[in-house]
């Protein structure tokens, strides 16, 4: 919406600045930029060991719809898509604090690799706060694949997981179990083309 209204905007500018010339419109087309947000469902953790493997689905093919929904653009209109970024955020956190070490693992198919490592991470200290993920370009190139899929049509769906390996400061039991919940949020970066009528300057 946002994007939509500086452009009409800048449009408008222009115009009042010919306003009183003789201007002629000619179609052209415009490739615009836009970035989109999208949200896995919640990872649901309680642990009475140190070592865990959560999954969760992420339909690539509903998060894109939503975003393009959100930018009144149509799927034939885009260029190219791909991941630039994703953060982690604790929403739910545990009565006291743990720090985590482990990866989170990208399924499509038989693609399997891993997309985030993270080592003593502690959860108090992104408990409603985003962290900047250090995304790997292998982990990358397979949710790229799987826009790429989309766009050729296809449904694709993806399997994200935490795969925890330790925890401190002492690992959790049953007397102490380690509880909370946390989500992930990918921006994804998107080319589209989109006609305007602009001014043409050079004739009249």
């Amino acid at each position: 919406m946002n994007r939509k209204l500086a452009l009409a905007v800048a449009l408008l500018l222009v115009g009042l600045a010919l306003s009183g010339s003789d201007c002629i419109f000619e179609e052209k087309v415009v490739q615009l930029v836009v970035l989109g947000s999208s949200c896995t469902d919640p990872f649901d953790e309680y642990h009475t060991t140190a070592n865990w493997d959560t999954p969760e689905e992420y339909d690539v093919s509903d998060e894109l719809d939503a975003i393009l929904s959100d930018n009144g653009i149509d799927k034939s209109q885009i260029i190219s898509a791909e991941l630039v970024s994703a953060t982690y955020m604790v929403t739910d956190p545990p009565v006291h604090d743990w720090t985590l070490s482990g990866t989170i693992t990208i399924r499509y198919g038989i693609d399997y690799e891993t997309i985030v490592d993270y080592t003593d991470q502690s959860l108090w200290e992104i408990d409603g706060v985003a962290e900047y993920a250090d995304l790997n370009d292998a982990g990358v190139d397979v949710f790229n694949q799987a826009i790429a899929d989309y766009l050729a049509g296809g449904a694709p769906v993806l399997e994200f997981a935490t795969e925890n390996d330790a925890v401190g400061p002492t690992p959790p039991s049953e007397l102490d179990p380690i509880d909370f919940e946390w989500v992930a949020c990918l921006r994804i970066y998107v080319i589209v083309e989109e006609e305007y009528d602009w001014p043409d300057v050079f004739r009249g």
